[in-house]
């Protein structure tokens, strides 16, 4: 058989071509009314249709809008009130620790304080007794035989100045300070004893002190001790910056005047008018 123009050999009757030869070719199917071989799908009468699929809808390839997160405003509180807190926590514990570093630094500074003071009232304590201890025993002082041999009893580390022993009828003086006497001369000396007995009545003495008692500036009492001691004390402004005591005791037609010019020699000044005595009349 020649072939035909086109490359194309013509069909022979019987002859199987790929549309009919083989069991899977279009023209495989079953005759008209006979039962679709298994597996194989069924045809479908009239115009044959393409399977229908779910329409996409218009956005379905547009960016999705994000959705704002439920609670998002509360949450963003919290974290905001949480900072809050976080921070005031760390303020505190920082006041606090530096607060008890303080107290801390207090408390020890304040025992060291307590320690010295305790210390330094230990040491003046001590040095008090010990210069008590120095003055014993008292010394024994009498004053001359013609103006009534007025006597008492002084510490041992006081020293004496006797300016005027009253010889010549004059005025009796004597000065008594711990250690050493200062000027007599000098107005701002303090003494802790003057002992001066006056060629004076005692109602004429007792004048000079009415006026400062009746200014105020002197607190007087009688002094009374036996029965040939008697008198008047004074205390307060002596002089200008001076504040002292003073006893003045009745001698016959003479005056004593005992005179302390300072407080911190009050104390001994006190002790020492106790043991006055008057050995003549």
């Amino acid at each position: 058989m020649n072939p035909t123009p086109g490359g194309f050999a013509p069909m022979q009757p019987g002859t199987a071509n790929s549309f009919n030869s083989a069991p899977g070719g279009m023209n495989n199917a079953a005759p008209m009314g006979a039962p679709a071989p298994m597996g194989a799908p069924a045809p479908m009468s009239g115009t044959p249709m393409m399977p229908v699929l779910n329409p996409l809808p218009t956005d379905a390839f547009a960016p999705k809008k994000e959705e704002p997160k439920k609670g998002g405003a509360l949450g963003l509180i919290g974290m905001v009130f949480a900072c809050i807190v976080a921070a005031v926590a760390v303020v505190f514990a920082v006041q606090s620790f530096l607060n008890y570093r303080n107290l801390e630094n207090n408390f020890d500074a304040k025992v060291e304080q307590e320690v010295r003071e305790a210390k330094k009232a230990q040491h003046d304590e001590d040095e008090a007794a010990y210069t008590e201890r120095e003055k014993e025993p008292n010394k024994t002082f009498t004053g001359p035989s013609d103006y009534g041999s007025l006597s008492f009893q002084y510490p041992k580390t006081w020293s004496v100045y006797i300016s005027n022993d009253g010889t010549d009828g004059g005025d009796y003086e004597a000065y008594f300070r711990p250690d050493y006497i200062d000027s007599i001369e000098n107005s701002d000396s303090r003494h802790a004893l003057r002992f001066f007995i006056r060629n004076e009545s005692f109602d004429s003495i007792q004048r000079e002190y009415k006026g400062k008692v009746d200014e105020g500036e002197l607190r007087s009492s009688i002094f009374n001790k036996g029965s040939n001691l008697t008198g008047m004390r004074y205390e307060g402004t002596l002089e200008e910056g001076m504040e002292g005591v003073v006893v003045i005791v009745k001698i016959n037609d003479k005056t004593a005047i005992l005179q302390t010019d300072a407080r911190v020699f009050q104390d001994d000044f006190n002790k020492l008018i106790d043991t006055l005595t008057r050995n003549s009349d």
